[in-house]
């Protein structure tokens, strides 16, 4: 029997890079070589402390930069037509069954 372990998030990835070739391949049953042990939330050794909360998050601030006016309209326009799109399905939506059991 594989001994059980706790990984986090950092190295469940890395294991799937380096078993399925890609970080999006589909790991088969027959290429796990660990079983995972779920915990109950109770802390252990995998879990993230403050330096690592702190050392994550000033690795985020550094991707993240400020939009520019052509980068900001952009997504105010997808976000504007995903709200229509969603709008009007919930406005059919109604209408329909308005028609129906109304």
């Amino acid at each position: 029997m594989a001994s059980a372990r706790v990984l986090d998030a950092r190295s469940v990835v890395e294991e799937t890079m380096t078993v399925a070739g890609s970080p999006w391949g589909v790991m088969r049953s027959s290429q796990r070589r660990h079983t995972y042990k779920r915990t109950s939330g109770a802390p252990s050794s995998s879990t993230m402390g403050v330096r690592d909360f702190f050392k994550s998050s000033a690795a985020i601030f550094r991707l993240a930069h400020k939009s520019d006016r052509d980068e900001f309209t952009l997504y105010l326009k997808l976000v504007a037509l995903g709200v229509a799109v969603v709008g009007t399905a919930g406005f059919l939506i109604k209408l329909i069954g308005s028609i129906f059991f109304g």
